[in-house]
């Protein structure tokens, strides 16, 4: 009885705590902690319109990190909200217990930006994709996607079919591309060919027949780890290249889907991008290349402070500490 009560404690805790970040990196925690009046009043949306904030005493915040309507309910996410909505339920199911309902998984798939999250573009009319429709709560318990059971799917905006397996097999090549560029760097530490993997994997337009779209799930997964293998490779323009291909997709993620723009998440990517910036400006070889990159940096800089102060608050150390980085570039 002493390890099932254990055992139970164990799971109350993964599915109710919220972690406290750590206020001077990015997304590190170095603390967890049950909120039960957070968890009372707040409950899990896949759009969120509030972020919590861990605060230095172990405290937490709550804060909105957009306008918000009148008797509109606050809602704040525990999952990534990039993911395609299969994904962030199965994750829900598994770490939360719970099946979501929220506005964004309840909304028609074609009028949402999940179809483009996990959609191959229409061979017709090359404008929308083949909708995938959403998994039920019992297959996907089971381990089991539409994607895997229909004959065809129909394209969102003209209605065009495409045999499933037709589908199945451009989604195929490309989580394949992606498994292997994360096997090179994961398994044999090749971050030159897994680089490019996952640099092939998004090369391609993502608005030609066929392809995965542009906004699909998966370049914005491969996006991050091959900014860090040209990092790595010192490769910094390409680094930086990169790391601007992830904040156009976040910033395209909000203008086209809706999706909250001012998030810990994005300021981190600002952040990063201001760092590359500064090691270009530090690394270059003449004066106005210097300026150059710590125009850029500051840029970087200053959007970041912007979305912090909204989402961590002025006052907050995370913030605090960008506006050191902004002071310390001198033009």
């Amino acid at each position: 009885m002493e390890g099932t009560d254990k055992k139970e404690k164990g799971e109350e805790i993964n599915s109710n705590a919220h972690g406290l970040g750590d206020n001077h990196s990015r997304n590190t925690d170095v603390a967890l902690g049950l909120f039960p009046l957070g968890a009372l009043f707040f409950n899990h949306g896949c759009n969120p319109n509030t972020a919590f904030v861990g605060l230095p005493n172990g405290q937490l915040a709550f804060r909105t990190i957009r306008s918000v309507q009148k008797d509109e309910e606050l809602v704040v996410s525990y999952i990534d909200i990039y993911s395609d909505r299969d994904e962030r339920r199965q994750e829900l199911l598994t770490t939360k217990h719970f099946w979501c309902k929220c506005k964004r998984c309840a909304s028609p798939l074609e009028k949402s930006i999940d179809r483009f999250l996990q959609g191959v573009v229409c061979n017709q009319c090359e404008k929308d994709v083949y909708m995938i429709p959403a998994t039920n709560i019992d297959l996907l318990m089971k381990g089991e996607r539409s994607l895997m059971i229909e004959n065809t799917f129909k394209c969102a905006s003209c209605g065009h079919e495409l045999e499933g397996q037709i589908l199945r097999q451009s989604l195929d090549e490309a989580h394949s591309k992606y498994a292997a560029g994360m096997a090179y760097i994961k398994q044999k530490r090749d971050y030159i060919r897994g680089g490019q993997q996952l640099e092939a994997l998004t090369k391609k337009s993502g608005h030609k027949k066929g392809d995965i779209h542009s906004l699909h799930s998966i370049r914005f997964n491969s996006y991050i780890p091959l900014m860090n293998c040209m990092r790595y490779n010192g490769n910094l323009k390409g680094a930086i290249e990169a790391n601007k291909s992830i904040l156009s997709l976040m910033e395209q993620y909000a203008t086209v889907g809706g999706l909250p723009s001012n998030t810990s998440e994005h300021s981190d990517y600002w952040q990063n991008l201001g760092e590359l910036c500064e090691k270009m400006a530090n690394e270059s070889s003449s004066a106005i290349l210097e300026k150059k990159w710590l125009k850029e940096a500051r840029h970087a800089f200053v959007q970041a402070l912007n979305i912090r102060a909204v989402t961590f608050g002025k006052t907050h150390l995370k913030t605090q500490h960008i506006q050191q980085s902004i002071d310390k570039i001198k033009l």
